[in-house]
């Protein structure tokens, strides 16, 4: 448990040193998630058996790098909450980011995850270079509109 805790914050720490002095302005509405709320997921495993219907939806959790500033502001303005998924505990191979910079994502990346191939684990040990690599990503959430951030892959 102890290392646990351990990794779980320090990717925490360098999500939130990521946005850096951007953080502030991810969204300029105040949002609040309530118990209850009908959710849709459309960032990941949908595809594979989910029935995530956006239609009503007053959150939706969706992946940035598939979504644009004018379908974040189309559900905006049906009311829904806009969560984006963004891993911050793996590196994924079929990211354009990834394939951009693919040598700086290897150099900090340790073993397969279970169950995703594609995805491999991140050196917490390195919060530098993770920091530079995250921060386009949380910069590509606000500039299309995210109310929030969806930091996946913390698990142990």
């Amino acid at each position: 448990a102890g290392a646990c805790a351990w990794r779980l914050a320090a990717v925490a720490a360098a999500v939130a040193a990521a946005a850096g002095a951007d953080a502030a302005k991810l969204s300029p509405r105040r949002v609040k998630l309530e118990a209850g709320m009908t959710w849709a997921n459309v960032a990941w495993g949908y595809k594979v058996g989910g029935n995530d219907d956006i239609d009503g939806a007053k959150a939706v959790n969706l992946d940035p790098d598939f979504y644009n500033a004018k379908q974040v502001q189309e559900l905006h303005s049906k009311g829904a909450i806009v969560t984006c998924y963004i891993s911050v505990g793996t590196s994924e191979n079929f990211r354009s980011d990834y394939k951009e910079n693919q040598e700086a994502w290897d150099a900090v990346t340790l073993g397969v995850m279970s169950n995703w191939d594609e995805e491999k684990w991140l050196d917490i040990s390195r919060p530098d270079e993770l920091m530079a690599l995250m921060r386009p990503r949380f910069l590509r959430a606000q500039a299309i509109g995210c109310d929030a951030i969806e930091p996946d892959n913390m698990a142990c």
